[in-house]
């Protein structure tokens, strides 16, 4: 669980999942995001470093959508991955980071949930979600 600051992009699973899809095609960047998300939902225990992933990924995609509402270091990562933030993605994204809000089975939220911005997470759901930010 290397996590060396409640940042969305400072730990491990962030940095390794940035790392391995910047330069990749939209395609496999939209499969990896789907994978993150799902696991987020539907894994009956989440850990952190899934939850690092995809909050990274949740947070690079709201920066696709909306660059203005987004600050300097998730416009930069966005920038590296060549994606296009579909309805279907989004919607997905939105979902699991509601999910990451949700204590019960979710170690990310018992080491790290009251360490973090919690408001900012709820932030970034609308965000990304389409039927409330279209």
């Amino acid at each position: 669980m290397p996590t060396w600051s409640d940042g969305v992009f400072d730990g491990d699973g962030a940095s390794d999942v940035l790392g391995t899809l910047r330069g990749e095609e939209a395609e496999q960047i939209e499969v990896a995001m789907e994978e993150a998300f799902e696991y987020v939902l539907e894994e009956e225990r989440i850990a952190v470093y899934e939850v690092q992933e995809a909050l990274a990924l949740a947070t690079v995609l709201a920066a696709k959508v909306d660059p203005d509402g987004a600050d300097r270091r998730a416009r930069r990562e966005a920038d590296y991955l060549d994606v296009m933030p579909t309805r279907d993605i989004r919607l997905l994204a939105a979902q699991a980071v509601r999910r990451i809000l949700v204590p019960k089975g979710n170690d990310w939220y018992e080491y790290w949930g009251e360490q973090t911005p919690l408001d900012a997470i709820r932030l970034l759901a609308v965000r990304l979600d389409p039927g409330e930010n279209a």
